[in-house]
């Protein structure tokens, strides 16, 4: 591994814009340890290809994991706004499933929701978001019959999930469907 990361560290060396290089070199800190490493090489990342959504992703989950939340709802949405027809679906969808997350967590419920339902665009099968997003509609006492569809999308891409199974009883639960 050190090896390894000694080598992207010299290919960007002599081209620091490489976001090939730049990625595989994130991935290996990542494989580590989510921690201020992955930041700080993020945002060197960032300095020479900011228009990279990917980058901002790995940027937004490590200041999330490491309790940034305030810096993560803002780098993410930096990286949605740098999403383009040629960026990958997934990849965007993930940017909005997870800010929608924070967005939640922070109590900024209907943005969240409007990060769930645009991730959901680029991706109508994240099933991360499916459930997340019935899970919290469900919390409410909100939109059961979609609450309850979404998660019945969840469990069906992955039945044996115990997450998604309970929020999914929990939901048929709230409807008074023992």
């Amino acid at each position: 591994k050190d090896s390894i990361r000694s080598g992207w560290e010299r290919v960007l060396a002599i081209t620091p814009e490489y976001v090939g290089a730049r990625l595989q070199l994130i991935s290996l800190l990542w494989q580590d340890s989510i921690d201020e490493n992955v930041i700080r090489e993020c945002k060197k990342a960032l300095e020479y290809v900011p228009d990279e959504p990917q980058l901002y992703y790995h940027l937004g989950v490590a200041q999330y994991i490491n309790k940034h939340n305030t810096d993560a709802i803002a780098t993410l949405k930096r990286g949605a706004s740098n999403i383009t027809k040629e960026t990958n679906a997934g990849t965007a969808a993930d940017i909005y499933a997870v800010l929608g997350d924070i967005l939640q967590k922070e109590g900024r419920v209907k943005e969240a929701y409007a990060a769930y339902d645009s991730c959901l665009i680029y991706n109508p099968n994240n099933v991360m978001c499916l459930n997340n997003y019935a899970y919290f509609l469900s919390l409410e006492g909100s939109d059961l019959k979609k609450a309850e569809k979404m998660s019945y999308r969840a469990i069906t891409a992955e039945p044996n999930n115990g997450t998604y199974l309970d929020t999914y009883a929990w939901i048929l639960y709230q409807q008074g469907r023992y």
